[in-house]
C-alpha cells in the first residue's frame, strides 16, 4: 500500500505512506483484510483504544486513559507485546491524520508516527491504517508500518507479528459490532 483512496463527501483523496529517512535496508509490516462491517464500525473500533485490552492481542493497552487519538497531534503511548514471551514495549505515538468515514459507504485513515527520539535511527516509521468502504456493510482495512537502518528488522518483525494478529482481531470484534449494535 504506497496509497490509499480515500472517498469522502464526494472527494477523492489520496494518503501516502510517510516519507522515510534514505537508508540501505528497509522492511514494511502490513497486513490487510474484508470485514463483514460497515466503514464506520471498523473505524469506531480502531480508535476506541479503550476496549482495547478486551479484544486486541497485540495493543494491551494505551495511555493516557481517555485519549482521543483522532485528534491531530495527540500524545499517546501504545503498550505492545514484546518480541520475548511475557515482555512488553512502550512505545511514545503521535496522531499526523485523522479522517473518520462520513457514512457507513465513505472510507476512513489514521496515521500516526512513533515519537521517540529513536525514530530517526528506524527511518521515522508511521503507522497507517485505512478503512475502504465497500457497499454499506462490507469494508476493506488496511496497515502498514514502513522501518529502515540498522534495528529495521527486529522493529519489523514485533510490528508484522502483532499487525497480523491484530487486523484478525479486529475483524472478528468489527463484525462482532456489527452484529450488535
Amino acid at each position: 500500500m504506497r496509497y490509499a483512496k480515500i472517498q469522502a463527501a464526494g472527494t477523492a483523496l489520496f494518503l501516502l505512506s510517510a516519507p522515510t529517512a534514505e537508508a540501505m535496508f528497509c522492511l514494511t509490516a502490513e497486513a490487510e483484510t474484508f470485514i463483514d462491517a460497515p466503514s464506520t464500525i471498523v473505524f469506531e473500533t480502531i480508535v476506541d483504544v479503550a476496549n482495547y485490552p478486551l479484544w486486541n492481542p497485540f495493543i494491551l493497552a494505551v495511555e493516557p486513559a481517555g485519549v482521543d487519538i483522532t485528534v491531530i497531534g495527540a500524545e499517546f503511548d501504545l503498550i505492545v507485546t514484546g518480541p520475548r514471551p511475557g515482555s512488553t514495549l512502550r512505545t511514545p505515538e503521535r496522531t499526523t491524520f485523522a479522517l473518520p468515514p462520513l457514512d457507513a459507504g465513505s472510507g476512513g485513515a489514521i496515521a500516526y508516527a512513533y515519537d521517540a527520539p529513536t525514530a530517526p535511527f528506524l527511518g521515522n516509521p508511521t503507522r497507517v491504517q485505512v478503512v475502504t468502504a465497500i457497499g454499506t456493510d462490507q469494508s476493506f482495512y488496511q496497515t502498514e508500518e514502513r522501518f529502515c537502518g540498522p534495528a529495521a528488522q527486529l522493529s519489523f518483525l514485533i510490528a508484522q507479528t502483532g499487525f497480523d494478529a491484530q487486523t484478525e482481531a479486529l475483524r472478528l470484534e468489527a463484525e462482532r459490532r456489527a452484529a450488535n449494535p
